[in-house]
């Protein structure tokens, strides 16, 4: 077994993922014109569609459309870019990432630690 991950991206500056795996849900979203997005965008990528359970405080837990996206040969500022088109695309606010071995967590503390939605004083006002 490897080292661990961390929750923060430390080490990483421009590193190159060999692989990268981003998770996304949304109530309404479409992973087939996610697909249909990162292709006319040139991105290779595997996106398997999923049921995600979400919960959040007193608004109980609800079920969202998710995809599993994975990537191959991704560097820092792609996955950035990538991640920004596709949470202005489909209204995404958070997403999970996985890009071993350097980090898994939020997505927002993957770009700048600040900014994950699930953590006190967020800009969106979120808890």
């Amino acid at each position: 077994m490897g080292p661990p991950m961390s929750s923060t991206p430390q080490s990483v500056v421009d590193d190159t993922f060999a692989s990268a795996q981003l998770s996304v849900s949304h109530p309404t979203l479409d992973c087939a014109a996610v697909t249909r997005d990162l292709a006319r965008a040139g991105i290779m990528a595997s996106v398997v569609e999923n049921r995600s359970v979400v919960c959040s405080g007193d608004a109980g837990c609800r079920v969202e459309v998710g995809c599993r996206i994975l990537f191959n040969r991704m560097s820092r500022e792609q996955i950035a870019t990538t991640w920004q088109q596709l949470r202005r695309d489909h209204a995404l606010a958070c997403a999970h990432l996985s890009a071993p071995p350097v980090f898994s967590g939020c997505v927002w503390d993957f770009l700048h630690p600040s900014l994950c939605p699930g953590r006190s004083g967020h800009p969106t006002g979120d808890p």
